[in-house]
């Protein structure tokens, strides 16, 4: 482990050579550039917040890299990325972007870490959307918070894509200020467990899921308001009266539909069929002498 972070700044200039090195600390520098890493391949964790970066470049010899803190820095988009296939927390958060800039993301790159990345902090960038986020499929942790986040449904039809995320955090975006939002992010997420610092257990996750899947139902079941839908029908009546109209209208009708309005024809009684006792052959017992006999409904009779 190597740390370059005091007062006399660290200058990327110079080649850093360790073949053995695996961590390296050069925040809070005042690093513009990332050049010079090629001849430390087997790193797993950089740690480079607080300079002047404006770009990500030159770390595609970082094969082995597992963790990159590169926060506090100036970057527009997440790019330059595609050959770290071991990588699995990005720290990003905070970028110093321009009025009216916004951090973006390259569809490439998120391709490219979509099988390794588990960890994603994106908070404090502007972000409007991140519907290029939806390949990491493998995200157990990701921190958005205080972007520029405004469409819930944009983001649930995101998270949907994330069967393994466990945590979320949203504060400080316009839509954790809407109505039920937090059911709302629960109900379309797998398996959350903490949203927002809160933990969620599993009595409340299968309640809020059940109660959105009712409500859905609720929804789909729509009246119908024939006054939209039929020409020359008065509309000057509030909403609610002209589906109760509707549906009284509609009863009424079915009501005539089914109804049998022929006069009832009874049968005389006399007319009905009559039930006949089916004949019945009674077996015989032979006696040893005398004549036939019936005895309890048996015809009796003897040998000859």
């Amino acid at each position: 482990m190597k740390k370059f972070a005091d007062p006399r700044k660290f200058n990327l200039q110079k080649k850093i050579e360790s073949i053995h090195l695996e961590t390296l600390y050069i925040y809070n520098n005042r690093i513009k550039y990332l050049e010079n890493l090629e001849k430390i391949p087997n790193l797993t964790s950089l740690y480079l917040q607080r300079n002047y970066i404006e770009k990500l470049e030159n770390l595609r010899h970082l094969k082995n890299l597992k963790r990159l803190y590169i926060g506090y820095n100036k970057i527009k988009v997440l790019e330059g990325l595609d050959d770290l296939k071991c990588l699995e927390e990005l720290h990003i958060e905070k970028q110093q972007l321009s009025p009216g800039d916004c951090f973006c993301f390259d569809p490439r790159t998120i391709y490219h870490l979509a099988k390794s990345l588990k960890v994603l902090n994106v908070s404090n960038n502007k972000v409007t959307t991140f519907k290029y986020l939806a390949p990491l499929t493998n995200l157990t942790w990701i921190d958005v918070s205080h972007n520029d986040l405004d469409s819930i449904s944009d983001i649930c039809e995101i998270i949907r894509y994330w069967p393994h995320l466990k945590t979320a955090i949203l504060t400080g975006n316009p839509i954790s200020k809407q109505h039920r939002y937090r059911e709302t992010i629960i109900a379309n997420c797998y398996q959350l467990e903490c949203l927002d610092g809160k933990k969620i257990t599993d009595l409340t996750r299968t309640f809020i899921k059940r109660f959105q899947r009712e409500r859905k139902n609720k929804k789909s079941k729509a009246s119908l308001n024939l006054a939209e839908h039929i020409p020359g029908v008065p509309k000057n009546y509030p909403h609610t009266l002209q589906k109760a109209v509707s549906a009284s209208l509609i009863t009424n009708k079915l009501n005539e539909l089914t109804f049998d309005q022929t006069p009832t024809q009874h049968i005389p009684w006399k007319a009905l069929p009559k039930k006949s006792l089916p004949k019945c052959r009674f077996p015989k017992i032979t006696m040893a002498s005398g004549d036939p006999t019936t005895y309890k409904g048996c015809i009796i009779s003897s040998f000859p």
